[in-house]
């Protein structure tokens, strides 16, 4: 089954750099984000599985909350409350993501959105997933997720 990009947006954190705010934003997903959702004319409530990329458990927190799925500072309840896990609200990094399956540079979250949308995932699919959120960050050696972010909504050939 062809999966289509349906929505892409990116976006680059240098003037967070230079203004102290670094640590408080995931790259440039606030930039990202919206153009992305905005191509496919979808938004959080819309997305039926996420496939972040987390190379530590906080970026998974804070993408949650910057994307919209969750209020600020409400990333550590939804976890818990089960909202990412398999059933719950937006099932999110069902393959174990870059924490306990696999890591393949930025193409982990890529890789297992695919899969997700043409239903063939080896392990933990989501029953008729349509659409899947993608993020990817990185860019600045050793810095990862704070220098830019890219934002892709995978689907269903329309």
């Amino acid at each position: 089954m062809p999966v289509a990009v349906l929505g892409a947006g990116t976006g680059h954190n240098i003037a967070n750099w230079w203004d102290g705010t670094m640590a408080g934003r995931f790259g440039a997903l606030p930039d990202a984000a919206p153009r992305a959702f905005g191509q496919a004319g979808v938004g959080p409530g819309d997305i039926d599985v996420a496939q972040l990329y987390a190379p530590f458990t906080i970026a998974t927190l804070m993408q949650l909350e910057e994307y919209g799925f969750c209020g600020e500072g409400e990333g550590p309840a939804f976890v818990r409350d089960g909202h990412t896990g398999p059933g719950g609200s937006l099932p999110t990094n069902t393959g174990g993501g870059q924490h306990s399956g696999f890591y393949a540079t930025g193409f982990t979250p890529l890789s297992e959105g695919i899969m997700q949308i043409r239903g063939d995932a080896p392990t933990n699919q989501v029953p008729d997933a349509e659409l899947c959120l993608v993020s990817g960050s990185g860019g600045n050696g050793g810095v990862q997720g704070s220098w830019a972010h890219v934002s892709l909504v995978l689907g269903r050939t329309r």
